[in-house]
């Protein structure tokens, strides 16, 4: 699995932590690392791209992707 479809219309993708593509989608508005819990206990890997820059999915897709798991 490299992305999830959110509930709330947010796409969260696997992107390995310090990488450029990470870095580019924690600046993105409104990105977050992914805390599946809601406690405060992020997956460091994982980044939430909401809605509305939805015009990145593609390219964080394709990133994700092509990482090594």
């Amino acid at each position: 699995m490299f992305a999830s479809l959110q509930r709330d219309g947010a796409m969260v993708f696997r992107l390995v932590r310090d990488t450029p593509e990470h870095r580019a989608a924690l600046e993105l508005p409104g990105a977050s690392l992914f805390d599946p819990s809601g406690q405060g206990r992020a997956i460091k890997d994982w980044v939430v791209v909401p809605h509305s820059s939805a015009e990145t999915w593609t390219d964080l897709a394709e990133a994700a992707l092509s990482r090594p798991r």
